[in-house]
């Protein structure tokens, strides 16, 4: 799983703005780096099991997300519908 990086809203407001900022700069260019980390260690651990004569199957995902179509649309309106949004973008 992805590394995730939380902060309290506390500690948050502890900090000076000039700390908020170099904190804020390097989470974001941390971002990168660790996509791409991650993408390497996906892709390597993919080809280990690959020469290990597993089948890798890629399903067609259009019929999950029509399933759970209804459900990311009772959200509309909410914080969650707008998070769940973003997620789609990034797909």
């Amino acid at each position: 799983m992805p590394d995730i990086l939380l902060i309290s809203t506390r500690v948050w407001e502890s900090l000076s703005s000039q700390q908020q900022q170099w904190l804020q700069q390097a989470v974001d260019e941390s971002v990168t780096v660790q996509r791409g980390l991650w993408k390497e260690s996906s892709t390597r651990a993919l080809d280990e099991i690959r020469s290990a004569g597993v089948e890798i199957i890629y399903p067609n995902i259009a019929p999950f997300r029509e399933a759970v179509r209804p459900m990311h649309e009772s959200y509309r309106g909410t914080a969650i519908y707008a998070l769940i949004r973003e997620i789609e973008e990034i797909e």
